[in-house]
């Protein structure tokens, strides 16, 4: 095996920048820069990352500002090897000439031994990784004891507007800020399995530090409040130890560690920490099987046993209990109601005495579920007791209960508030019949004590709540607000105030809010007399909307005489764009116990003792509830003598109640339901798949295609299901939580992963669009008073949260947004080929890195953030065996257009990207939304995608930016989504956020993301999307991480070659052997010898047989671009060297061997080459590997070099192109080269790139970075290249290419671009054979971008159609369909001349045709 790659830490320095925090590149962005800039902070600890272990640092010089240079004279590592891996300690002696070397930085230089930086082994086998730093002493059932060190990336420099600071740059840290800002602290976390939430305590806690002093002082902006706003708060000890909840099965704590801090000046460095818990309890259950997750004790003993009985016995359903009669009945307000007997006959209820015993109702008063996760465990059916009357014989006359609607009142502490249920408008019971004997209600005895008050006045209490319009201009969130108030105007509220007394006050609550940059006013007045006024302050930044609650209170002496409220609000505010909103209003007055319409609800006075209430008005047969909790009502005793009145006698305790009393018994409708019995039905599944009712039939298909592939059980569940189920038939998202809990905890084997088959947006009561809501997310509840815009959001791990009442998923979960049965089809048909048809080439070793620039739209900037974000993911998170491509719009000119700065060629390089050589992960850095990527909008939701043309090279896209995924959006589709349902390609699963997030977080859910994307399992297989974003989200699940969102296929697996190439011999020397390097030079011969092994072991695969791609990219080159920014921000980053060679070799019996002649044009670099390798077996197994072993500099004499260039053949978007066919407007350039030697393809020597010329030099195009090796042919391949900006009419192309010998070949060809104003255009007709006897193959050319349905129509020589065949033609440039020579009917077609007619109807419905002449001969 290769040796391990190492760290390395030295002084060195360098220089650096930063902007204002912004969403998007974020909160945290002040902390964040790449390089120390003045004296004060020019040393820094620098990785160098690669280096043999074998191997001492070679002498060389690193240029630091002030001419001061480190000379590196063979420095030798000292190796150790602990539990945690070896490490390397660098010593580093700096010149004693330097005098300003100040005792601060003399200190850190001197503590460098102690900074052991982690080992960097990609990937890696290990189950359980242990962070960076931490060390394993000891463990058993009693006592862990562990040491941590800190892993040190660099030192930083922070530019602010008071001068420069430093910090640190810690692996795995995470930035914690006070509010004020004055105190900063980097933490790292680790978690650790422990018996229970108290089962544990920190024995000892020995932490070790060093301070650095105020030479380095370090602050944070007070303009960039808004960024440091949402970043969690310093700790008050240096190492914590908190419970955080339940993961896997087992109870988790999480040890926390400041590794730097600053206060009053000074920067604490901790050195190192020695720590030890001890466990008490002996937990529950035994685990039988090691965790998987990141903990110090992955073998630790303690699991939580899982329990199948949920329930027992009473006012709620057992588990094991069936239903097959149920109805269900709707409430559209709160009362009591009744069931006549010809209602339940009609309904096909038997009502005969036996049968009178076994009605049942079922209900939870129309409210909201529960969100806690502990409540899912009782989440069923609650049974209330009823009142059935019956006949003399007895059966049944009616049925009687208690039901509450949507909307209500109820305690909040000591206040009473209304409530609304924000996801239903309608509430729900069921009614049951033909099973176990149903509950009947007895009436409470009222008290036969003498009351201690006899109120005669009660709270009477209204709420007006309109939801018309919702805060966010993209919509989020549960709240809506009501009414608009006009800027300088007013609205007026009429409400009934029944009973009212005017005497005594009464009280108003509200929540008014408003659209304004300056502060607004409302003013509320009642019948022209003030009561209350509130100040709403200027709407926040990141917000659309701001709310403010107030209250007033005024006498009932000013009410209108007729018993009503004329409540009069007025808004006012400087913004002359400004709008005001009413949110609610609630009135709380002085109500007489009189009945109003035969009802009356109340709240007793709190007070302990016997209270009587005595309420008139009634008639007719009367009844009274205590519904102090809705979910349970109980029937109470009319202690009256009266008729017309119930008098409530009741002691009442020390807390309020609330009484509903009637005699206006209200009628509801009653329909028959299929319970779906989900918790009785004995089921397993690996996965559960859930959609709505009207994508079942694409779900099932997903299903069973997963399910056939044997390695997942797939079992479909729609929502209609779920919330019959749990939530009465109202839909509610905690209902389909529940679900999945209720499955986790009880089904055999139980499922590990969720997928969302359907799309959903925010509005839940279709409010603002009449679009279906197929799978309803969860939104958040959104305070008043917030001042802070990025508060809101949509998250699908709520779903998954199932056990402990904590933030950790105990599944994996993604969500496709099909809306379709058709869409959903397409979507199964791209995984499928995806897992089964994507191209074989070694587009799969590829990952494409794109970084915003530093400009943002006001004029400021971020400076070099998303490209040293970028870096970092390449030099730390990726696999050194992929081939990174870095597209940094930093070194792309910009064009001002009317519409702002723009980067086009960003974008013709990124689809190229995408569309010729393919990307097996794309990942964008920079701002966004749900539309484009960065203000140059180098990707807009309108046309990039449709420029795609990937469809065997989907990539997987990864997007630390705002709101790109915002599936939620009721009328649109995010980029995102386009993405992902796009049929031509695009993308096979996104991982991005569906909201505003913060740069410095998303940087550490990125590269957290990649860290687990690329880990391997105990069997050497790399995780699904699933279980890589289970694991992340068990250690990154706070507020902006909750935003990223899956939207993919849960069980997929990326197509990262699972086996290793790996290089034996170069030259015939042995390139495995510690320390050996080989030298080869231009125009020398290569040969390379090696091996295919498995993911785990190092043996050789005798099974695999097929080709491998060998690449030689030359010394890797560093880049230095100065932006055009306000602070002309130095960006230095790296980029792969030129590919000097690339051939493709078979592979027999698992071994290889590969020659190829290195060009005349290289870098003559003494740093150390790329040899790469890529094989794809016969079986469609795949490997990848690479080794650094190989220099390449130096020039070997060749004796009777060859003098022929290479052969070239030109095609436009299809091989089967005829020169001047036509193409579509931005066609793809297909140049096939071969060579006896090999081709030029380094871009070092001056004119030696594969050039293609367009019209005579008007267009110009180097083609040698997208050069690729054929994979049967060593000496051949393809330049492919997407080429923009031609109009329409003729045109023509010059190619030139080079051998490694620099023998020049040049060709050309001419094509035309050609557009309809509707349908498609195409031409050509052709069919081969002809005359043909039974089949024939029928060619045109066209010129769509995208798929189409075609028909094609054949006709006899007197006019009729004698066959029809419909198609979806997906070639490009050149379609060929196949008749068969038969009429409709099936019969053949008698010989004779046809003419075949193709019809094209493109995406808009626009048609056009095109036709030629058939000859059939039988």
């Amino acid at each position: 095996m290769p040796p391990h790659r190492r760290s390395f830490v030295l002084f060195l320095s360098g220089n650096s920048s930063v902007g204002r925090a912004q969403p998007c590149q974020g909160w945290g962005r002040e902390f964040e820069s790449r390089f120390p800039l003045d004296d004060a902070s020019r040393h820094f600890l620098f990785m160098l990352h690669a280096l043999p272990s074998h191997s001492p640092l070679m002498a060389r010089h690193f240029f630091i500002p002030r001419n001061f240079s480190v000379s590196l004279d063979t420095i030798h590592v000292r190796s150790s090897v602990s539990s945690a891996g070896a490490t390397d300690i660098v010593v580093l002696r700096t010149p004693d000439s330097v005098p300003s070397m100040t005792h601060p930085i003399r200190l850190v230089n001197r503590m460098i031994c102690l900074l052991v930086l982690a080992l960097i082994v990609v990937p890696t086998t290990l189950v359980a990784r242990v962070p960076k730093g931490f060390t394993v002493r000891d463990r058993s059932t009693k006592a862990l004891s562990f040491t941590y060190v800190p892993s040190i990336r660099s030192w930083d420099t922070v530019v602010a507007t008071d001068g420069k600071s430093v910090r640190p740059v810690i692996d795995g840290a995470q930035i914690h800020v006070s509010a004020d800002g004055s105190t900063i602290q980097w933490t790292v976390s680790v978690d650790v399995i422990v018996p229970g939430p108290n089962g544990f305590r920190l024995n000892r806690n020995d932490v070790r530090t060093f301070t650095l002093g105020s030479s380095l002082p370090f602050t944070v902006e007070q303009r960039d409040a808004d960024a440091r706003i949402r970043a969690p708060r310093p700790l008050t000890e240096r190492v914590t130890v908190a419970y955080d909840g339940i993961a896997g099965d087992r109870h988790i704590a999480r040890v926390t560690i400041v590794v730097a801090s600053r206060e009053n000046a000074r920067t604490t460095i901790t050195r190192n920490v020695d720590l030890e818990l001890t466990f008490s309890g002996s937990g529950v259950g035994t685990a039988r099987t090691l965790s998987t997750l990141d903990v110090l004790n992955p073998q630790a003993p303690w699991q939580i046993s899982r329990s199948v009985d949920r329930l027992v016995k009473g006012e709620s359903v057992q588990a094991i209990e069936s239903f097959n009669n149920m109805l269900r009945m709707t409430i559209d307000r709160e009362g009591i109601y009744r069931v006549t007997s010809d209602q339940l006959r009609n309904a096909g209820v038997p009502t005969d005495a036996a049968s009178a015993r076994s009605i049942r109702v079922f209900g939870r008063g129309g409210m909201e579920l529960p969100e806690p996760v502990d409540s899912a465990a009782s989440s069923t059916l609650r049974e209330q007791p009823i009142i059935v009357r019956t006949n003399g014989d007895g059966s049944v006359r009616d049925v009687i209960f208690y039901a509450s609607a949507t909307t209500g009142w109820a305690k909040s502490g000591s206040t009473v508030e209304h409530y609304i249920n924000h996801y239903s408008t309608v509430s729900a019971y069921y009614l049951s019949y033909g099973g176990i004997d149903g509950l009947r209600a007895t009436a409470r005895s009222g008290s036969s004590l003498e009351p201690t008050t006899r109120p005669s006045i009660v709270t009477g209490r209204v709420f007006n709540e309109e939801e018309i319009q919702s805060p966010y201009s993209s919509g989020s969130g549960r709240r809506w607000f009501g009414r608009t108030i006009e800027n300088g105007g007013s609205i007026v509220v009429n409400t009934l105030l029944p009973g009212l007394v005017r005497s005594g006050n009464v009280e108003y609550r509200y929540v008014v809010a408003h659209r304004g940059t300056t502060s607004g006013t409302a003013t509320f007045t009642e019948n022209a007399t003030f009561v209350a006024q509130s100040i709403v302050r200027a709407v926040p930044k990141y917000m659309d909307a701001y709310s403010t609650f107030g209250k007033g209170t005024i006498s009932a002496q000013v009410l209108p005489s007729d018993g009503r409220s004329v409540l009069k609000i007025a808004y006012s505010c400087t913004d002359k764009a400004s709008s005001g909103m009413l949110d609610w209003f609630e009135i709380h007055y002085p109500r007489q116990l009189q009945a109003a319409d035969g009802e009356f609800e109340f709240w007793t006075a709190d007070g302990a003792g016997v209270h009587e209430y005595a309420v008139n008005g009634f008639s007719g047969d009367l009844f009274g509830f205590d519904v102090t909790d809705r979910t349970r009502p109980q029937l109470i005793e009319n202690v009256s003598e009266t008729g017309g009145m119930f008098v409530v006698r009741e002691d009442i305790g020390t807390t309020s109640r609330r009484y509903f009393t009637s005699s206006n018994l209200r009628s509801t409708s009653l329909s028959r339901i299929t319970y779906p019995n989900l918790s009785t039905t004995p089921r397993s599944a690996d996965l559960l798949v859930i959609t709505h009712p009207s994508l079942q039939a694409s779900a099932q298909r997903y299903a069973d295609y997963r399910t056939s592939k044997g390695l997942v059980r797939a079992t479909v569940v729609t929502t209609d299901e779920i919330y019959a189920q749990f939530s009465y038939g109202m839909q509610d998202p905690t209902a389909i939580r529940d679900f999945i809990a209720m499955a986790y905890a009880s089904w055999s084997p139980r499922p590990s992963s969720v997928l969302f088959w359907g799309d959903g947006h925010f509005d839940y009561k279709n409010i603002s669009t009449s679009q279906t809501n197929f799978i309803i997310p969860y939104e958040s509840l959104d305070p008043d008073d917030q001042d802070y815009g990025l508060v809101t959001y949509t998250t699908d791990d709520f779903f998954v949260r199932v056990a402990g009442n904590d933030n950790r998923p105990e599944l994996a979960l993604g969500r496709l947004p099909v809306t379709s049965d058709p869409v959903g089809d397409r979507l199964t048909e791209k995984i499928r080929n995806y897992e089964g048809a994507a191209s074989l080439d070694d587009w799969r070793t590829r990952i494409t890195l794109i970084a915003d620039d530093g400009q943002q739209g006001d004029g400021l900037s971020d400076r070099s953030t998303h490209l040293d974000q970028n870096e970092t993911l390449a030099e730390s998170f990726i696999p050194k065996e992929f081939q990174i491509r870095k597209l940094y719009m930093v070194e792309y000119p910009t064009e001002n257009v009317a519409s702002g700065r723009r980067k086009p060629t960003v974008t013709q390089d990124m689809v190229s990207t995408i569309n010729t050589n393919g990307t097996l992960i794309l990942n964008w850095i920079g701002h966004g939304n749900p539309r484009v990527w960065s203000h140059e909008q180098i990707f807009t939701r309108e046309t990039t995608p449709q420029a795609m043309s990937n469809v065997n090279k989907p990539f997987f896209l990864t997007a630390a930016t705002c709101d790109f995924s915002r599936w939620d959006m009721t009328e649109l589709q995010s980029g995102a989504e386009e993405l992902i349902l796009l049929e031509t390609g695009g993308a096979i699963g996104v991982f991005s956020a569906a909201r505003v997030v913060f740069s410095l977080a998303n940087a550490e859910l990125n590269e957290e993301f990649y860290t687990d994307l690329f880990t391997r399992d105990v069997n050497g297989q790399y995780p699904t999307l699933g279980e890589a974003m289970f694991r992340v989200k068990q250690k990154k699940n706070g507020n902006n991480d909750e935003k990223f969102h899956l939207l993919g296929d849960p069980t997929m697996r990326i197509l990262i070659p699972e086996q290793r190439v790996r290089f034996t011999k170069l030259n015939g020397e042995d390139i495995t052997k510690a320390g050996q390097q080989v030298t080869v030079s231009a125009l020398g011969t290569v040969v390379v010898e090696g091996d295919i092994i498995g993911s785990v072991d190092s043996t050789t695969d005798g099974s695999f047989t097929g080709n491998v791609t060998i690449s030689l990219l030359d010394a890797q080159r560093t880049l230095t671009v100065i932006d055009t920014d306000i602070y002309n921000t130095v960006n230095t980053f790296t980029k792969s060297g030129p590919a000097l060679c690339r051939g493709s070799f078979k592979v027999e019996n698992g071994r290889f061997t590969g020659t190829f002649v290195v060009p005349k044009d290289i870098s003559f670099s003494s740093q150390s080459a790329g040899l790469y390798g890529y094989a794809a077996s016969e079986d469609q197994r795949f490997a990848m590997g690479v080794t650094d072993r190989v220099i390449v500099d130096g020039v070997t004499s060749i004796i009777d070099p060859e003098t022929d260039g290479p052969s070239i053949s030109i095609y436009l978007d299809s091989r089967k192109f005829l020169a001047g066919g036509i193409v579509r407007p931005n066609p793809i350039l297909i140049v096939d080269l071969e060579d006896a030697t090999g081709i030029n393809t380094t871009g070092v020597g001056i004119g030696h790139d594969i050039q293609a010329t367009f019209n005579s030099g008007g267009l110009v195009e180097i083609l040698t970075p997208n050069f690729t090796t054929s994979l049967t042919n060593s000496r051949a391949g393809t330049a492919q290249k997407q080429i923009f900006g031609l109009g329409n009419g003729l045109h023509n192309v010059h190619v030139q290419a080079w051998d490694v010998l620099n023998n020049v070949s040049e060709a050309s060809t001419t094509f035309r671009i050609v557009t309809a104003d509707e349908g498609i255009p195409a031409e050509g007709v052709s069919n081969f054979p002809n005359p043909f006897s039974s089949s024939t193959t029928i060619r045109f050319t066209h010129a769509s971008p995208r798929p189409f349905e075609a028909v094609l129509l054949v006709y006899d020589v007197e006019g009729r159609q004698i066959a029809e065949r419909p198609m979806r033609i997906t070639d490009m440039q050149t379609a060929d369909v196949v008749w068969d020579g038969r009429d409709n009917a099936g019969s053949p077609a008698s010989t004779g001349m046809y003419q075949a007619v193709v019809r094209l109807t493109d995406e808009f419905g626009g048609v056009s045709f095109v036709s030629g002449k058939l000859s059939l001969i039988r």
